[in-house]
């Protein structure tokens, strides 16, 4: 039994075409499956939680990155669970990086060669993220974007933060050592892709027991315009501005509390203290 949790909001609540064609298909195939829609936030992780508390292990997403997070974190027993993602929301970036199929009878086909990898996550205090873990201007960003719709908010607020955003300081510890920056953008990467399709680090390996540290150090002026183009171009990493390191773990610790993504999702007063965890979810890719 193929149990999918649904994000009915998924790409504004557009999604609903591709959830019909997921679930013509699986008939089509005759899979049994069963609909769980999601009706407030975090309610993804509840259902997660409950049903692999139960023992179900074959457990599906159809949503957006922000719906794979919250089930990520409900998720128990994880030895156990095979997830896969059928990409419903506006972006999908981790499905992208991963060369996953957009196509609901795609990934559905791949689900049902019952093949999957054994994935990398990040754990970030008592928090998992399968595809990144940042603060900088990338969560400016998205405290703009609230109650915004569509990728012509994301590039309205990021150019907004561009004009506004003054950099973060703090120290960071990682592979013995210890150093102070005041940064632009520090993002620690499982998948190579955020912020509705930018390339932060292209050689983010999803399966290598090891994640990618990129910290960009703030600038101003003609500097930062050049950053933020080599940002949007996927190029940050070629900046001398760049600092770019493979780690287990990372720990962050900043002059002035500041908010976390993970995945694209908010997290406030929790530390930046991460580590990879090899291997330790089964999923479809």
């Amino acid at each position: 039994m193929y149990h999918i949790i649904v994000n009915p909001l998924a790409s504004f609540g557009h999604g609903k075409r591709k959830l019909m064609r997921a679930e013509k298909y699986l008939k089509k195939r005759n899979a049994e499956y069963r609909i769980h829609r999601t009706s407030y936030a975090g309610h993804a992780t509840q259902i997660a939680r409950e049903l692999s508390e139960a023992g179900e292990t074959e457990i599906l997403v159809f949503g957006g990155d922000g719906t794979v997070n919250e089930v990520l974190n409900g998720l128990v027993n994880l030895e156990n669970v095979h997830l896969g993602i059928l990409a419903g929301g506006t972006a999908n970036d981790f499905v992208s990086y991963a060369k996953m199929p957009k196509q609901p009878e795609k990934m559905i086909d791949l689900i049902l060669r019952g093949e999957p990898k054994r994935t990398d996550y990040i754990v970030c205090g008592k928090y998992r993220s399968l595809n990144s873990v940042g603060t900088g201007i990338d969560v400016d960003v998205l405290q703009r974007c609230r109650g915004g719709k569509g990728k012509g908010r994301y590039w309205v607020s990021l150019l907004q933060s561009v004009c506004s955003f003054r950099g973060n300081d703090f120290v960071a510890r990682y592979n013995g050592e210890e150093k102070s920056y005041h940064a632009f953008l520090a993002v620690l990467c499982n998948g190579g892709m955020f912020g509705g399709g930018i390339r932060i680090c292209p050689d983010a390996k999803l399966d290598e027991g090891k994640l990618k540290l990129v910290i960009v150090d703030y600038m101003s002026g003609f500097r930062l315009l050049r950053a933020l183009f080599a940002l949007i171009s996927g190029r940050i990493l070629k900046l001398d501005a760049t600092t770019c390191v493979d780690v287990e773990s990372v720990e962050i610790l900043p002059k002035k509390s500041f908010i976390l993504q993970l995945d694209g999702e908010l997290y406030g007063n929790i530390p930046f203290r991460a580590h990879v965890e090899k291997g330790g979810i089964w999923l479809y890719r």
